[in-house]
């Protein structure tokens, strides 16, 4: 396929079809124009910004007296200033001589004309003296072409325009399956089709206004409330430091930037004000089996206690004590949160009236749109859900599964089912939450497991979430037999495993050889250098990859276990070959990953003064923290502070000792 081909037939596409008889397939040709409907909003150039006329209609527009709630009167605004500054725009375009096409054209003459290095640079140079007369024009067309274009010397020519259009053309949707396993063609059966699900899955008119259902769990809950400072802190104006706070913290880091959060700038300056005041309260309201986005709970937590637990189940072998763990997945969680669940749990929670009017306007305020090959379909309200890319809906989020956690608790509590105990005088686990992701432990049994099974189709049906079981998995200690575990299984509908897979990103089941489970490391290293070979990178450049990205990849890991030395030498081979390779240079090799791993282990224990002592088995992780203990204790001082917890009989707080007490010895002074 050539230029002349692309640039003759800007339109052409092959559409493949299904094979439906013998092994052969039909493949059309299709050269008919694609027609693009766009209705996207409209937005402000940056030529515009040179001419005082924009910021006088600015000024102007908000020393108006609009009659309303703030909300309404900052809506009215953006509104009026914006036709103010659109009708400018049209108007003085033509009046000031701005020709956009002519000016490309040009761009691209010049540039087809380049066939050496010097050309290029007289090229070059004509743009930059050009730049003063043709400003505005430069201005325009900066703020349409892509950024890599210009960094990467691509000229503006009808081959650049063509690779453009092909990669376009690439990125088509031109044919999607339905619910029901029909091929969907053409741009109006495809988008009808991705709006359906959309409306089915937000259950845009099967929604319940009110369900009595959770009045009923209301009751049986005993959920914490805000007390009376906490109300008046959270109902309190907010003040003029507090929106500027939120208001500069929006997209000043590349983490901010995300293709799904469509909120506007003051949507999520409000948005995350609300979050400001309330996660100080997180830590009092949502139960300690949660470990997300609750300060000083860390998902290292959440990695360690299931792993503790799997070892648990793993080592029962004998005897009658059964165990079992299932792993729960929520089907699009975020998408399915009945507003009036939500808002009448934060009510029982406590929050003051207008708390709730406020996040209920947060909920409500959401509109959605199809974007299928840059065409947007019409716009529909879905009436459950929380939106992805919004600062409060994690927070959110948070006291929908704290429901769920102390529905948990409640059947625990009510001998529904036994959660796990690791020791004698550990607490009985139950489950471990981390956003969505959720494990439930518990000792099987045919009611056991219908009771569990009927308090998640309790949690479900007054939330509005659903069990995704293809997706969930369940786990027996060895100790079951088959056809227990068939019952067991059957009465969940749920896929059984012998080995649970990674959890937030690590390794919680070890089963086999410790080596194998680490594997994924090795791989995820490896294709991504395999990615950065193909870059000539310098051994600087090469070195911040490694620090900033290849070994951050292993650190939520490293941060749990300490890595088997095959998988530590591996690594750190790989990385050698990698710093080393397509250099002429020789140099000394240093070991750059195994002092990273000894550095980045570490266990923080409540006091050096006595080592920790464990009996019965030590698991794999548990074995890495009392070695990573040992260093910590090694290296560290400590001091007893004004001496309040100290046992001065058993403290080693004497010249790093325990002070020893005989009869005739003074202390000194």
């Amino acid at each position: 396929m050539t230029s002349d081909w692309l640039h003759n037939y800007p339109d052409s596409r092959l559409l493949n079809q299904p094979i439906l008889i013998s092994d052969h397939a039909a493949i059309f040709f299709d050269d008919s124009p694609f027609i693009q409907l766009s209705n996207r909003p409209y937005q402000l150039d940056n030529w515009c910004l040179e001419y005082q006329d924009i910021h006088d209609f600015v000024l102007s527009t908000w020393q108006r007296n609009v009659n309303g709630s703030p909300m309404f009167t900052l809506s009215k605004n953006m509104q009026h200033v914006k036709s103010l500054i659109r009708n400018w725009c049209l108007n003085n375009k033509k009046f000031w001589g701005i020709d956009w096409k002519n000016f490309t054209k040009d761009l691209a003459t010049e540039g087809e004309l380049v066939q050496s290095l010097a050309d290029a640079s007289l090229y070059m140079t004509k743009i930059v003296t050009s730049k003063e007369s043709n400003l505005l024009q430069l201005q325009f067309w900066r703020q349409r072409c892509k950024k890599n274009w210009i960094l990467k010397g691509d000229c503006p020519s009808k081959l650049l325009f063509s690779k453009v259009k092909c990669q376009q053309k690439k990125n088509e949707i031109s044919s999607l399956l339905d619910d029901q396993g029909t091929l969907q063609y053409g741009q109006t059966d495809v988008q009808s089709v991705v709006v359906k699900s959309l409306k089915d899955t937000f259950q845009c008119d099967t929604m319940p206004p009110y369900d009595p259902e959770i009045d009923v769990v209301l009751r049986e809950l005993d959920l914490p409330q805000l007390n009376s400072s906490q109300l008046a802190n959270l109902d309190r104006p907010f003040s003029s430091s507090e929106i500027r706070t939120a208001m500069f913290s929006l997209g000043n880091k590349v983490g901010h930037l995300r293709p799904i959060g469509l909120c506007n700038t003051v949507y999520k300056c409000a948005s995350k004000c609300l979050v400001a005041r309330v996660r100080h309260y997180l830590p009092f309201l949502i139960s300690d089996s949660q470990h997300t986005f609750v300060q000083g709970r860390v998902m290292t937590d959440n990695i360690l206690m299931s792993h503790e637990l799997m070892e648990k189940i793993n080592s029962s072998k004998t005897g009658t004590n059964w165990l079992a763990s299932i792993k729960i997945d929520m089907s699009k969680a975020y998408d399915r949160i009945h507003w009036s669940f939500l808002l009448q749990f934060l009510k029982a929670y406590g929050f003051p009236e207008r708390w709730l009017q406020m996040i209920q306007q947060c909920l409500a305020t959401v509109s959605y749109k199809s974007l299928i090959n840059g065409t947007t379909s019409e716009t529909f309200k879905p009436r459950c859900g929380l939106r992805q890319g919004d600062p409060i809906s994690p927070y959110l989020f948070l006291f929908c599964m704290d429901i769920f956690s102390r529905m948990l608790h409640l059947g625990h509590d009510l001998k529904l089912f036994q959660g796990i105990k690791l020791s004698r005088r550990s607490p009985t686990i139950s489950h471990l939450f981390f956003a969505d992701d959720a494990l439930i432990f518990f000792r099987p049994s045919s009611t056991t497991c219908t009771n569990i099974i009927q308090i998640i189709q309790r949690f479900t049906k007054i939330s509005g979430e659903q069990l995704n079981l293809s997706k969930s998995l369940i786990k027996f200690s060895p100790n079951i037999c088959s056809a227990a575990q068939q019952g067991f299984k059957s009465l969940f509908h749920m896929k059984h495993v012998q080995v649970f897979d990674h959890h937030l990103g690590a390794p919680i089941d070890f089963v086999g050889r410790k080596k194998d489970h680490f594997q994924f490391l090795i791989n995820k290293i490896t294709g991504r250098i395999n990615c950065l070979n193909i870059i000539r990178l310098s051994q600087t450049q090469k070195l911040i990859f490694i620090n900033s990205i290849l070994v951050a990849m292993a650190s939520h890991v490293l941060a749990c276990y300490e890595l088997p030395v095959s998988v530590t030498g591996k690594i750190n081979s790989l990385l050698l070959r990698f710093f080393w390779a397509h250099s002429d240079t020789k140099g000394m090799h240093w070991l750059l990953v195994s002092k990273v791993f000894s550095a980045r282990t570490t266990f923080l224990s409540n006091s050096p003064n006595t080592g920790p002592r464990y009996s019965g088995r030590h698991s794999y992780g548990l074995w890495g923290l009392l070695k990573a203990n040992t260093l910590l204790n090694f290296g560290c001082n400590w001091k007893p502070g004004d001496g309040k917890s100290t046992l001065a009989g058993s403290a080693k707080w004497v010249n790093g000792s325990i002070p020893e007490f005989k009869p005739g010895i003074l202390m000194p002074h």
